[in-house]
């Protein structure tokens, strides 16, 4: 890949469509090798050349948004990599067929990060999408490995839920059944705090909304502001500041 890479350099200009191939290629398998940071520099030239070349919404940058997020992922940028696995989709989503199998690798890519951010319920929903679409397109002796991957990801999220939900559900029964302790007239009220959250998307949020509930009628916590990150902002902060909020 390397050597095509600077026979291209040397013969097309650089911001020609197979310069950007060869972009990619390097990039996926400097992090195929342990060295995706490396990479990094590689798949963004090679996605801002098809971006240039072929347009926003055409799927060979969709390609090169997933080589990238594969990078990004392998240093530990989950965020970066979950933002343009979603951009990738959305182009595959409109550019294919509907449950067309191209879709497939990029959504086990996406449930993968998923995971790695613990959001566990989205991960499994989008393994099983995989899984659906899999069925659709190929025999039941085809591509095994890919479905039997799935599966795999689906039990193991499956069964981190219920263990998060129970965690969750034993900490919150600790927290109110412990004393609260009494407050006396120079008691600050707790630790001040600020909260960001993108509250009703997912159920970790109403976790956490509930300990902080109980820490702050411990006066361990004393909440100042709800910052909310997703639309409709003013309808999620509306929600932060029910009763989980307010101090018993």
């Amino acid at each position: 890949h390397r050597l095509a890479l600077l026979s291209r350099f040397k013969y097309l200009d650089f911001s020609h469509g197979l310069v950007s191939e060869s972009l990619n290629y390097c990039a996926e398998a400097l992090c195929s090798l342990g060295r995706g940071g490396d990479g990094i520099p590689l798949g963004m030239h090679g996605a801002e050349i098809r971006k240039k070349v072929f347009g926003t919404t055409h799927p060979a940058l969709a390609h090169a948004f997933s080589v990238l997020a594969s990078c990004y992922h392998s240093v530990g940028r989950s965020c970066d990599a979950k933002d343009l696995l979603e951009r990738c989709l959305a182009i595959c989503e409109q550019a294919f067929p509907k449950n067309h199998a191209n879709i497939i690798p990029n959504l086990m890519n996406y449930g993968k990060v998923l995971r790695s951010m613990k959001n566990y319920r989205k991960a499994r929903e989008v393994y099983q999408r995989a899984m659906e679409i899999h069925q659709l397109n190929f025999k039941p002796d085809q591509k095994v490995e890919q479905l039997e991957k799935c599966r795999t990801e689906v039990r193991e999220l499956t069964k981190l839920e219920e263990e998060c939900g129970a965690i969750a559900a034993d900490a919150a029964d600790s927290a109110i059944e412990a004393p609260i302790k009494a407050a006396s007239e120079d008691d600050s009220g707790g630790t001040p705090i600020i909260i960001v959250t993108d509250l009703g998307r997912d159920v970790d949020d109403e976790y956490s909304l509930i300990l902080l509930g109980a820490l702050t009628r411990m006066r361990l916590l004393k909440p100042l502001a709800v910052v909310t990150t997703l639309a409709p902002s003013d309808k999620r902060a509306t929600l932060a500041r029910g009763p989980p909020l307010a101090p018993g």
